[in-house]
C-alpha cells in the first residue's frame, strides 16, 4: 500500500476510534470527491514580445475536498495530489501536465507562449486552449476533474537564431550573438573593457547569468538567484560562445590582429584596428589573422589558452575558418585598412582611402533621429510617447502621467540608444550603462499632462504643463 493510502487509512482508523468512543458499531469512510471549478481571469489573450515577462492570464480553482461519512470527521485536504492539464483539444489528447500546490496560477506572456506553442497552435493566429484541474487522492484511486475552461491564445514567433548581450541593468542592449541553427549555441563579436559585466537573454525568456558560487566562472545559469557574468581584463573586441545545452560560455580577446602578417594598430576610443598599407598594382590581396586570449570554465579568469585565429573574408565580415581567405584593394595607392566588432555581433572589414587617422573618427559625426520616443522603463519596446522632432537638434510630445514621480526612458530607435539620467543631474541624459531611469519630480502629478522637450545637441531634457 503507497505512503498517501497509508495516510488516508490512518486518519480513518483514528476518526473511526473516537467516533466507536460515542458511538459503538458506528463506521466512517471516505465518500468520494466534491467537485471543484476552475475560472479564467480571461477569455482571450494575443500575446507579443513586449508581455514577455507580464502576467497575462491567471487560473484560480478550489480543490476538491474529499467526502467523509462523519461530516464531524472531515478527511485532510493535504491527502490530495493536483495538477493542472492543458490542451489544445478538447477531449484532452496530448494534453500538458503540471503539479501545483497553491489554489491559483499565474502565466506570463513567456510561459503562455512556450504552452501554446508546445501544444501546437500556429504562431500568429488565434486558438484555443483547454485548462481543466485533476485531483486525486491515491495511485489507485479515479481522479476528480474541475470544469473546462477554454481561453483563445495568439502565440508569437521566438527569434531563437539570436541572442541579446545586455548590461548590467538588463535592460540595455550591448551587442548581439547568433545561433544559425537555432540549437541553443550562439556566437559573435563585441567590444568590452576590463570586467565588463553583462547577461546573455534568449528570445524565449530565458536570462543567463553566472551560476552563482564563487569559483564558477564562465558556468551560466538561468535562475533567479544568478550573477552576472563577468570578462576578464583586457579592451577591445571579443569572440564570445554561449552554449546554454553545456550551460558555459567562453570569451576570446583578439589580442593582435594582424593584415598580411603585419601588427595592425587598436585604436581604443573607437574601438578599431587600423592598418596602412601601399599597393603598388590593381586588385592586389589582404589578409587578417589574429592572436587571441581564450578563457572559459577551465581557466576561470585566472590564465588565458593562446589561441591563433584565421579569418575568411567576405562582404565586409569576417568569418573564423581553419585558413584564411583574402579579400583585394582594386586600385593601387595608399588606404587605411579597418577591421571592428559591429553592434549586431560581427567581425568587420573595410577600406579606406587615404591614410585616415582613425583617432579624429573618435567622436563621429552624429546622426539626429527623426523622432524620439518616451518608453516603459522596464521594456523599451512599451511606448509612452512620441517626441517629433522640432528643430535640427530639439524633440517634443506630450504625456500624461499615470502616477506620482514617474519613471521612464528616451529611446532614439533610429541609432539603437537609450537614454535615462545622468545620476548626477536628473535633466541631463546619458547612454552609460550606469544611468538612471528618468523620472518626473514633485511638479508633476498623476493625471497631469505634461510637455516634454529634448535638445539631443546639450543632451538635456525638461517639461511644461
Amino acid at each position: 500500500m503507497n505512503k498517501i493510502l497509508s495516510q488516508i487509512f490512518l486518519y480513518l482508523c483514528v476518526a473511526l476510534f473516537c467516533a466507536s468512543c460515542n458511538n459503538d458499531g458506528d463506521t466512517i469512510y471516505v465518500d468520494g470527491m466534491a467537485p471543484s471549478e476552475l475560472i479564467a481571469t480571461t477569455s482571450e489573450v494575443k500575446l507579443d514580445v513586449s508581455q514577455r515577462a507580464k502576467i497575462v492570464m491567471q487560473l484560480a480553482w478550489k480543490n476538491p475536498t474529499l467526502l467523509s461519512s462523519d461530516e464531524n470527521n472531515p478527511v485532510p485536504d493535504n491527502l490530495l495530489k493536483t495538477y493542472i492539464e492543458a490542451s489544445a483539444s478538447e477531449n484532452f489528447s496530448g494534453a500538458s501536465s503540471s503539479a501545483v500546490s497553491a489554489l491559483t496560477k499565474a502565466y506570463t506572456g513567456t510561459e503562455l507562449n512556450t504552452l501554446a506553442k508546445s501544444l501546437g497552435l500556429p504562431v500568429g493566429t488565434a486558438g484555443q486552449l483547454y485548462f481543466r484541474i485533476k485531483a486525486v487522492a491515491g495511485d489507485n484511486m479515479e481522479p476528480q476533474y474541475s470544469n473546462v475552461c477554454h481561453v483563445s491564445v495568439t502565440p508569437y514567433f521566438v527569434d531563437m537564431t539570436k541572442m541579446a548581450v545586455l548590461a548590467s541593468n538588463k535592460t540595455d542592449t550591448i551587442s548581439y550573438l547568433h545561433s544559425p541553427e537555432a540549437d541553443g549555441v550562439y556566437t559573435g563579436y563585441m567590444n568590452a573593457t576590463p570586467w565588463l559585466n553583462c547577461w546573455f537573454y534568449e528570445y524565449s525568456g530565458d536570462t543567463w547569468g553566472n551560476y552563482a558560487v564563487d569559483g564558477h566562472a564562465f558556468e551560466i545559469s538561468n535562475a533567479s538567484d544568478a550573477w552576472n557574468c563577468w570578462f576578464a581584463d583586457g579592451s577591445g573586441a571579443w569572440f564570445v560562445k554561449v552554449d546554454t545545452k553545456e550551460m558555459e560560455w567562453t570569451a576570446t580577446l583578439l589580442s593582435q590582429i594582424r593584415a598580411n602578417g603585419n601588427d595592425m594598430t587598436y585604436y581604443s576610443k573607437s574601438q578599431k584596428w587600423g592598418y596602412y598599407i601601399t599597393t603598388t598594382s590593381a586588385n592586389e590581396a589582404v589578409t587578417i589573422d589574429a592572436d587571441g586570449k581564450e578563457y572559459d570554465k577551465t581557466t576561470r579568469t585566472d590564465y588565458a589558452n593562446d589561441k591563433t585565429l584565421h579569418f575568411a573574408a567576405a562582404d565586409g565580415k569576417l568569418t573564423q575558418a581553419d585558413a584564411s581567405t583574402s579579400f583585394t584593394i582594386a586600385k593601387a595607392g595608399t588606404y587605411t585598412v579597418v577591421v571592428a566588432a559591429d553592434a549586431n555581433g560581427y567581425l568587420t572589414y573595410s577600406v579606406l582611402e587615404g591614410k585616415v587617422d582613425l583617432n579624429a573618427t573618435d567622436e563621429p559625426e552624429t546622426q539626429y533621429p527623426s523622432e524620439l520616443f518616451m518608453v516603459n522603463k522596464d521594456d523599451i519596446s512599451i511606448e509612452l510617447a512620441h517626441l517629433a522632432k522640432t528643430g535640427e537638434t530639439t524633440y517634443s510630445g506630450t504625456y500624461t502621467l499615470t502616477a506620482d514621480w514617474e519613471n521612464f526612458k528616451i529611446v532614439d530607435r533610429d541609432n539603437s540608444v537609450v537614454y535615462g539620467s545622468d545620476p548626477s543631474d536628473l535633466y541631463t541624459l546619458s547612454s552609460d550603462a550606469g544611468a538612471w531611469n528618468i523620472w518626473f519630480d514633485e511638479g508633476a502629478k498623476a493625471g497631469e499632462t505634461v510637455t516634454i522637450t529634448v535638445d539631443l545637441k546639450t543632451k538635456k531634457w525638461s517639461y511644461s504643463k
